[in-house]
């Protein structure tokens, strides 16, 4: 129903608002949520409250019951929205914070966040500075959402800005728990932009900020990156122990799909190890929880790493399959980096099946993808499969160019799988072109790494092309 509650009203139970003293109490009003009231495209019910406000205001807007968990959204006078909480500080009670952009009316609403939530309600809207404690606080956290948004996009410098300028608010005002979420995120786009050494600086910052605040959910989050950091590197005992660490906490905490999405990354090691029996089950396991927790994106991800396996196995129509499967859900969510991945990887079938001009095609447009959102690391992965095509194509300087491209690239971003892989791939130019010894000196360079970060997987192939070699 719409009110139009402009004084005050009977009591309620209203959480304490940390910060400067309130200037002005608009509106403290009780209210139900009952069959009749109006509905969300989802069938959940709220009720309406309109206000007067002045451009410049800050308000702080808290929605709180004993009896259902609250939904609160701040809209114009036509609608559009402007501000929306679900549970604040990991209560289940919601705040908004906001400062008004012009003088006129705005709308409250109250909303379940179910579509069966029903009862009584408080709701309460305070006038407060525009620099007001919690109205920084929100603005921070929309910040941090806005950048999620743009991270999840691809685009990774933009979003690094609105986490950056989430996280001095963050600092300024004091805020821990925030500042930890800020410095993850960071790290989540330095990690994806292939920087490592940052990736991990910001991810033992958030780390310590999370175990100092006991936030259990949290350090989960950034245990699991940190192995996401050493994986990247070919450090897998390392990212191994990690994710274990990350998986028991998050089974703790009952962080269903956190635990689906380190199960992935379980499975991920134990491919890269050529375990891949074990990497199945695992991503079976993963796949199963991102389902049932409705992670189209992780679903998504788990299809396109289940397709590795049969990719690794040589079962080319499984594997093709999932990858199809994988690709039509990532397209379907705007995954660019998730599209990108699996464009190559299917390019990678018709390189195996030898249709080499399918295979480039795909590798052309997972490229194109990976140098528009500015993923270093996509880019020199790409830049090796296109020279293993010019490689079968026997088109050999094409592919040393690009060999050499992808090399530079992976020493820039100190990624040494990478590298390893691709002196190794420069190796086979070199030993087809029938110069032995420089052909050997890059598989001697590739072995050491290799073995240095205990691929044994890279480790076998590499002394089996020196083998060739003699």
């Amino acid at each position: 129903m719409m009110k139009h509650w402009l004084g005050y009203g009977l009591f309620l139970t209203l959480l304490a608002i940390p910060g400067e003293a309130v200037a002005e109490t608009i509106l403290q009003q009780t209210g139900v949520l009952e069959p009749g009231d109006f509905t969300l495209e989802d069938g959940s019910l709220y009720d309406r409250y309109e206000f007067e406000g002045e451009a410049g205001q800050g308000v702080v807007i808290q929605a709180t019951s004993d009896e259902f968990d609250t939904y609160l959204l701040l809209r114009d006078a036509s609608g559009q929205s402007l501000a929306e909480n679900d549970d604040w500080n990991g209560e289940q009670n919601s705040i908004i914070g906001y400062v008004l952009p012009e003088t006129g009316t705005y709308q409250v609403w109250v909303n379940a966040y179910s579509a069966d939530g029903q009862g009584s309600y408080g709701v309460a809207i305070d006038a407060v500075g525009a620099n007001h404690q919690v109205v920084q606080e929100a603005h921070a956290d929309r910040l941090n959402s806005q950048g999620e948004d743009l991270y999840y996009r691809a685009q990774y410098r933009e979003a690094l800005e609105l986490f950056e300028q989430s996280l001095a608010i963050r600092r300024e005002i004091g805020d821990r728990r925030g500042e930890g979420v800020s410095l993850n995120n960071i790290g989540r786009i330095y990690d994806s932009l292939g920087e490592y050494p940052k990736a991990l600086e910001l991810y033992e910052q958030s780390l310590a900020i999370r175990q100092e605040l006991g936030d259990r959910r949290g350090e989960g989050v950034t245990l699991n990156n940190i192995g996401l950091i050493y994986d990247s590197l070919g450090e897998y005992p390392k990212a191994l122990e990690l994710y274990e660490q990350a998986l028991a906490i998050r089974r703790e905490v009952g962080d269903r799909g956190g635990e689906g999405t380190t199960l992935n990354n379980i499975g991920a090691i134990y491919d890269s190890l050529g375990e891949y029996l074990k990497a199945l089950e695992l991503y079976e396991q993963s796949l199963a929880i991102r389902r049932e927790v409705g992670d189209r994106g992780g679903e998504g991800v788990t299809l396109n790493n289940i397709g590795l396996i049969y990719d690794s196995l040589g079962e080319y129509p499984k594997a093709l399959e999932r990858y199809e499967q994988s690709l039509a859900i990532l397209q379907e969510i705007g995954d660019r980096r998730g599209e990108g991945v699996t464009l190559n990887n299917i390019g990678l079938i018709y390189d195996s099946l030898g249709e080499y001009l399918k295979a480039l095609e795909r590798y052309e447009q997972s490229l194109a993808i990976f140098q528009e959102i500015g993923d270093r690391r996509g880019e020199g992965l790409l830049l090796t499969s296109i020279g293993g095509i010019y490689d079968s194509l026997g088109e050999y300087s094409k592919a040393l160019e690009r060999y050499e491209q992808s090399l530079a690239i992976f020493q820039e971003i100190g990624d040494r799988r990478g590298e390893g892989t691709t002196l190794n791939n420069i190796g086979l130019i070199y030993s087809s072109l029938g110069e032995y010894p420089k052909a050997l000196e890059r598989y001697e360079q590739s072995l050491a790494i290799l073995q240095e970060i205990g691929d044994r997987r890279g480790e076998g192939t590499t002394l089996n092309n020196i083998g060739l070699i003699y």
